[in-house]
């Protein structure tokens, strides 16, 4: 049976810095294609300037971050990441956007069990994505979500990693 904390846990608020950064530059965006998706990269320096990913990148390298965009009544259908363990998110625009995780079964197996993550507004987000996890966009726009990317693969740094991590230090 899927348990939240398994699978996505609230993070920490932010201070506003990626946000403002996406307001203020969404208009010269130029995107280009990132794992089936469409991603702009928000410069390291800028990640940086948020206090909890400067205390994060002393800890665990940070590779990059950036804003990945969900057309409009698409679905990015279920999967697991290739390489990455966990991500950091944040919801930028897009709230009736839904992510679901789902257990894993046999093949063909017709119903199973399903935990919504329903994103807060300011809130990071410690996301396992190597549970099975897809996003359905319902909306009549697009859904846009940071997402923060680190060196070490899934082998080396697992959500479990970062959640034990989060619970001793605060920010």
């Amino acid at each position: 049976m899927l348990q939240q904390e398994n699978c996505y846990c609230e993070f920490f608020d932010t201070s506003k810095i990626i946000q403002n950064y996406f307001e203020n530059n969404k208009s010269k965006m130029t995107w280009v294609a990132v794992r089936n998706f469409m991603g702009w990269q928000i410069p390291i320096d800028v990640i940086l300037k948020e206090p909890l990913f400067f205390k994060i990148n002393q800890k665990f390298k940070i590779l990059r971050g950036g804003v990945l965009r969900l057309e409009k009544n698409k679905i990015y259908n279920w999967h697991k990441d290739e390489k990455r363990g966990l991500a950091i998110n944040m919801l930028l625009s897009g709230r009736g956007c839904h992510t679901i995780f789902g257990e894993e079964s046999e093949k063909f197996r017709i119903q199973y069990d399903i935990l919504e993550l329903k994103y807060q507004p300011k809130k990071f987000y410690l996301f396992n994505t190597q549970i099975e996890h897809c996003v359905i966009n319902f909306n009549e726009q697009e859904r846009y979500l940071f997402s923060l990317e680190f060196e070490q693969e899934m082998h080396n740094l697992s959500y479990e990693t970062l959640l034990h991590w989060k619970k001793q230090f605060s920010v």
